[in-house]
């Protein structure tokens, strides 16, 4: 039925493939954030990404693609992005014990390339750290490189702008 149809959710590479056509389009990069509706700092990560002294930034200089991944944690397993679970492990998004921190942010080239993503090199971790929502000042300068890397094309002042509105309490 129609109905059946509208409900079904889109999968992870059709939004992969929308993005990869819409960032070739508008010579951007792609960001790849995934997320889960019982992760609180994945609301943070969003209320930042469409905060009016960050939109702007983002929205000039990448194409954002939001993927809930592991739902079930929440008991909303009906959330999930289909194929949203290959993507982030494609990418490196879980740890090889299995271990999954989200927020997790790939930064990807117009093809789907993976530049960078969030897992700081730590002196601590063997493994690097996920920065999740970045709030402590090394895991914000990691962000921010993260958005430089991305978008060579990013001035001083747009990364000065997103480090500042990071460094503010969020909530």
């Amino acid at each position: 039925s129609v109905a059946a149809l509208a409900q079904k959710p889109t999968t992870a590479d059709s939004l992969l493939d929308q993005a990869k056509a819409q960032a070739k389009a508008e010579q951007k990069s792609i960001l790849v954030v995934f997320g889960a509706s019982w992760c609180p700092d994945c609301d943070v990560l969003d209320s930042f990404f469409n905060a009016p002294q960050a939109k702007p930034i983002f929205d000039k200089h990448f194409v954002i693609v939001h993927l809930n991944v592991f739902e079930e944690n929440g008991e909303n397993p009906g959330r999930n992005t289909p194929g949203g679970v290959k993507v982030i492990m494609k990418y490196g998004g879980v740890s090889s014990a299995g271990m999954v921190s989200l927020p997790f942010i790939v930064v990807t080239d117009a093809d789907g390339k993976r530049i960078t993503d969030s897992r700081r090199p730590t002196a601590t971790h063997a493994t690097d750290k996920n920065i999740g929502f970045p709030d402590q000042p090394e895991d914000i300068a990691w962000f921010v490189e993260m958005m430089k890397k991305g978008a060579p094309q990013l001035t001083d002042e747009e990364a000065a702008q997103l480090s500042s509105v990071l460094k503010q309490p969020q909530g």
